[in-house]
């Protein structure tokens, strides 16, 4: 019976790493778009079956061989969730060390490492590529990675050699294809900012000729190399091909790349067009795409990334309220609908729920923007929405409900409301208790939060024994996660 449900799990687990290779392939070969919808459908099956069938050794290696081609199919699915990323390469990367395979726990270390690549000093991407190349991984993927990482962090010379370097040492694997583009659009850029439009050239026209080879040229999303004066006084207007949804996602995710790469040296041209391509396939996706979560997921996406462009985008607060605006719209209509069955291709309560998620979602995001510009009040109310309507989708004991607790809670503390932020930390707490238990890394970080807040209300000594807690929790995760002097995860 043991060997017949265990055989059982592992066909579950071989079905759905074999459908995400799929997927990843569809990815990357220019229909991220119906990549991206059609993982949602399959969510939590595929990432359970990533996870999980890294502990058995029969299909562990197929895991890994997925994985290490499939980072920015997955940094672009989970672009603000980066727990569930962590978790995913975490995972691998243990098994990996468990089964003494150097060759894919170093690979698997620099596929990580794109997580946060873009967060420039801060964040584990060094720690990671510096770990794999401890184990002789030097390759132009992780060459590139750290070149990107160094420019986040405003090392432009360091990080434009590394960028050089990388492109001599990639492959024209479909993903390391994708890079070299990357790699050849930030290179135009870094020229073009200092006038030397001969190199400019020279790199347009290699990133270019990749787009043609991939067959997909609205991959090239920096502004075409022509007159500065003729180029500031006509609107950027991106071309628009007769298959335009396809590869979205995969556009965003450059483009996201491109951005942070080239903050510190771009001029407010390639800002300017660079912002206008996000919002462009925002307005035409918004009518063009039927709904689903995973397009919901990905407008959510494209969203955040305009955010990125608030000194050019006049009012992005208008682009959170239309989105809620409109799964309002979408939600009164699926209530209109339940008492008919005329329309079978639509389920109307399920349209009810993917539209209840998003609109959830879209209330949280619009509170985060609010945070950043230090507009508590109404991040409070944003959060406060977020949280009423994730009570009745999900009830008290949901991870969803315990993150907005502590958005709320968050929210709260920066208000100055130390009392009402304690209760909301402490019920994100509970939550999380019951679900996660103690030794765990959210678990940790309601502790902090809660300490936190105790000790601004005076009450030291309870905010001790929280903050102690946290460190606890971490110090046995980060043990967990470490063999020898390698550390797999860092917080």
């Amino acid at each position: 019976m043991k060997e017949t449900l265990l055989n059982s799990k592992r066909r579950f687990y071989a079905f759905y790493v074999s459908l995400f290779e799929k997927l990843n392939a569809q990815f990357l070969s220019g229909h991220s778009m119906s990549a991206f919808i059609a993982f949602y459908d399959e969510q939590q099956s595929i990432v359970q079956s990533l996870s999980a069938g890294c502990s058995d050794f029969k299909l562990a290696k197929s895991v890994f061989d997925v994985l290490i081609k499939a980072e920015l199919f997955l940094a672009t699915l989970f672009y603000s969730e980066v727990y569930t990323f962590n978790k995913i390469y975490d995972s691998a990367i243990e098994a990996a060390w468990k089964l003494e395979a150097n060759e894919y726990y170093c690979r698997l270390l620099v596929s990580k490492a794109l997580c946060e690549v873009t967060w420039g000093a801060t964040g584990s991407t060094m720690h990671l590529l510096a770990n794999a190349k401890a184990f002789k991984e030097k390759n132009g993927k992780s060459m590139c990675y750290f070149g990107i990482n160094q420019l986040a962090a405003e090392k432009i010379e360091g990080g434009f050699q590394c960028l050089q370097d990388a492109l001599l040492l990639m492959n024209n694997s479909p993903e390391q294809a994708i890079l070299k583009l990357v790699a050849f659009q930030i290179l135009v850029v870094y020229y073009r900012c200092r006038n030397n439009l001969s190199n400019a050239s020279i790199f347009y026209r290699k990133a270019l000729q990749q787009c043609r080879a991939a067959g997909n040229t609205e991959r090239l999303v920096i502004p075409p190399l022509e007159i500065k004066e003729k180029r500031s006084t006509d609107k950027c207007k991106p071309h628009r091909s007769t298959n335009l949804l396809l590869n979205q996602p995969l556009k965003v995710e450059v483009i996201f790349l491109l951005t942070e790469a080239t903050k510190s040296f771009s001029d407010p041209d390639t800002k300017q067009y660079l912002s206008n391509v996000p919002l462009q396939i925002l307005k035409e996706t918004e009518t063009e795409v039927p709904v689903s979560l995973g397009f919901i997921n990905f407008q959510s996406n494209a969203a955040v990334l305009l955010t990125f462009f608030n000194q050019v985008v006049q009012d992005p607060v208008k682009l959170y309220e239309a989105r809620i605006s409109y799964h309002q719209r979408a939600l009164k209509q699926c209530n209109e609908s339940k008492r008919s069955s005329a329309n079978k291709e639509e389920d109307p309560a399920t349209l009810h729920q993917v539209h209840s998620e998003a609109l959830v979602k879209c209330y949280s995001d619009l509170g985060i923007f609010h945070q950043r510009k230090n507009i508590y009040a109404d991040a409070l109310q944003s959060h406060q929405c977020a949280l009423d309507m994730t009570l009745e989708l999900f009830g008290e004991e949901h991870a969803s409900t315990a993150d907005s607790c502590s958005l709320v809670g968050c929210t709260q503390y920066q208000l100055g409301d130390f009392t009402s932020a304690l209760y909301s930390y402490q019920r994100a707490l509970d939550i999380r208790l019951k679900l996660f238990g103690e030794n765990h890394a959210s678990t940790a970080d309601c502790y902090h939060s809660l300490g936190v807040t105790q000790h601004q209300l005076g009450d030291l000594t309870s905010a001790l024994q929280s903050k102690q807690r946290a460190l606890n929790i971490r110090l046995k995760t980060l043990e967990k996660n470490t063999q020898g002097q390698l550390t797999v995860t860092v917080n």
